[in-house]
């Protein structure tokens, strides 16, 4: 039997990737995954950002570029709660991944869909990361949903720790 609170997304985390450097994206985004719901049952903000890093890096290897700067973007805004900066090993990760992204998409393409996964509420930022990519749809203009123009990213809630949600 599993207890809930007791689980820890390091494992699963690190081992997304090495399976990335091993080139085994789908065992890498199950790894991934699985952080991410560790780290959405157990409330932890800095877990779910890492998980969300790890995927959207996984986006980039695949080409998906929206997707990519739209998933760095969720990262971001999960790491900006915690007011800590990445780690040196994953912010490298990210530097890498993000200068693969920017050259693809252009500056003003890149920011959009950036800004669209920092302006992502709490659920729906989870909901896109947690979604498997063969099932995923980004919009292409979050602020479109609400006829807005595009507003100024905003902050994702704390995540709650007090609820035991479960993902499908």
């Amino acid at each position: 039997m599993r207890v809930i609170g007791n689980e820890d997304h390091h494992f699963s985390t690190s081992t997304g990737w090495v399976l990335r450097q091993d080139h085994d994206p789908d065992a890498a985004g199950s790894s991934f995954g699985e952080a991410l719901r560790m780290s959405r049952r157990n409330g932890n903000t800095t877990g779910i950002a890492y998980a969300s890093l790890g995927l959207a890096c996984l986006a980039a290897d695949a080409s998906d570029w929206h997707q990519a700067a739209v998933l760095h973007g969720v990262a971001q805004a999960f790491l900006d709660q915690t007011r800590q900066p990445w780690e040196d090993v994953e912010a490298r990760y990210r530097r890498d991944s993000l200068d693969q992204v920017h050259a693809h998409l252009g500056q003003d393409q890149f920011n959009r869909a950036y800004a669209s996964g920092m302006a992502l509420s709490f659920d729906e930022a989870l909901d896109l990361a947690s979604a498997r990519p063969s099932r995923l749809i980004i919009p292409r203009d979050i602020s479109a949903r609400s006829g807005a123009p595009s507003a100024p990213p905003r902050r994702l809630p704390a995540c709650p720790g007090s609820q035991d949600e479960e993902l499908s």
